[in-house]
């Protein structure tokens, strides 16, 4: 059953899936919580499910990317030889460098409340 409902996924969306769930709560008043949980996983999760438009819109759907993104812009920098980092300096960081390989720097700098003078690097943000 769970081969057929996973092609349902790819192919058509959650509204395969979700009816077949449903279909089996009709069935009987003695339904797993499994069964259930996975109805409101999939009623909550709706509209992020929908994989043949983000396929046809050649969006990825699995996390490979965004793990591999992860490995290459955050790994790397934080595990580099003599680092030694706290969370909090961590996550200072990874913010910094995900503004910087988005794109997004100097939107980010503009956002700042002080002046490029008043933090007294300049040439850091201009």
């Amino acid at each position: 059953m769970a081969r057929p409902l996973s092609e349902a996924l790819e192919t058509q969306g959650p509204d395969p899936v979700l009816a077949a769930l449903e279909a089996r709560t009709a069935a009987g008043t003695n339904v797993p919580a499994a069964v259930t949980d996975a109805i409101r996983y999939f009623q909550n999760q709706h509209a992020r499910m929908d994989y043949p438009r983000y396929r046809a819109l050649g969006l990825p759907i699995g996390s490979g990317i965004v793990e591999g993104a992860c490995k290459s812009v955050f790994k790397q920098r934080l595990t580099a030889g003599g680092m030694r980092w706290t969370a909090s300096g961590a996550q200072a960081i990874a913010t910094l460098r995900a503004r910087h390989r988005s794109g997004r720097w100097q939107e980010f700098w503009d956002a700042q409340p002080y002046t490029k003078q008043a933090l007294g690097f300049p040439s850091l943000v201009a």
